[in-house]
C-alpha cells in the first residue's frame, strides 16, 4: 500500500511537472526599455497606424510594446488604441528632411516575452502616412530568437 502512495505521489508530480512546463517555442525577451531618440534631433516625422497579425494578435495586451528604429536609433514608440474591437498602435515616426534610412519594426508580446520584427522595411518620408483607422497596416513579422 505504501508503495501504490508513492507511486501515485511521483506520477502526480511528474504529470504536474509536465503540464507546467514553459513554452519553448521561442526565445523569451525582457520588457524591452526603448528610449526615443530626442526629437530635437530629428524634427520631422511620418505617421503610421499599425495592426498586428492575426496569428499573433490573439495574446495581445496593453503592455505589449511596439517601436520603430533605425538600426538600434528607436525613432518612435507606438500607442496602442482599441478601435471597433481592433487593437491598433498609432506610431510618430521622427526623422531628418533628407533622410534616407530604411525603418524597421519591433514587437514586443509581454504575454509570451516574445520579440517579433518585420520582415518588411520602409523608408522615412516627410509628412508620409502609413495605414490609416479604416485600412491600417498588417505588418510582416517573424520571431526573433
Amino acid at each position: 500500500m505504501k508503495k501504490l502512495s508513492i507511486i501515485s505521489l511521483l506520477i502526480i508530480t511528474l504529470l504536474t511537472g509536465m503540464a507546467c512546463k514553459k513554452d519553448k517555442k521561442g526565445t523569451s525577451f525582457g520588457t524591452p526599455d526603448w528610449v526615443l531618440v530626442k526629437k530635437e534631433l530629428y524634427p520631422y516625422s511620418m505617421t503610421a497606424v499599425i495592426k498586428i497579425d492575426e496569428a499573433i494578435n490573439k495574446t495581445i495586451n496593453i503592455t505589449d510594446q511596439l517601436g520603430v528604429f533605425v538600426g538600434t536609433e528607436c525613432r518612435g514608440k507606438g500607442a496602442q488604441v482599441t478601435n471597433n474591437g481592433t487593437t491598433l498602435f498609432y506610431v510618430q515616426i521622427h526623422g531628418s528632411a533628407s533622410e534616407q534610412s530604411n525603418l524597421s519594426f519591433r514587437y514586443y508580446n509581454a504575454k509570451n516575452g516574445y520579440m517579433y520584427e518585420s520582415t518588411q522595411q520602409v523608408s522615412f518620408t516627410v509628412d508620409d502616412n502609413i495605414g490609416s483607422v479604416d485600412n491600417p497596416w498588417v505588418i510582416p513579422l517573424k520571431q526573433m530568437n
